[in-house]
């Protein structure tokens, strides 16, 4: 079984439960949120795997390998947040 690696600080914890009660940011942002407290608290005790971090958020299994690889190289900034698309150019 694939192991995700997400070790979050206590600010960290703070800032993603402020993030998840306020009511401005739209559902992937939340998921996404969610799965990186699922992954923290699977090093913390609590034995989640991926299939059911999936499940309980409502996501794939790929999105959750997105999310670790976003934190691990950004933060939880790089994860809640999308970064802005370029418009296309011809």
């Amino acid at each position: 079984m694939q192991k995700y690696h997400v070790k979050l600080n206590e600010t960290e914890i703070d800032a993603i439960h402020h993030f998840l009660s306020s009511g401005q940011w739209n559902v992937q942002s939340k998921a996404r949120a969610k799965v990186l407290l699922d992954l923290h608290e699977t090093i913390g005790g609590r034995t989640f795997s991926v299939q059911d971090i999936a499940d309980r958020n409502g996501v794939s299994k790929v999105t959750i390998w997105h999310v670790c690889n976003k934190y691990n190289s950004g933060g939880i900034e790089a994860v809640i947040h999308r970064k802005n698309k370029l418009p296309a150019t011809d």
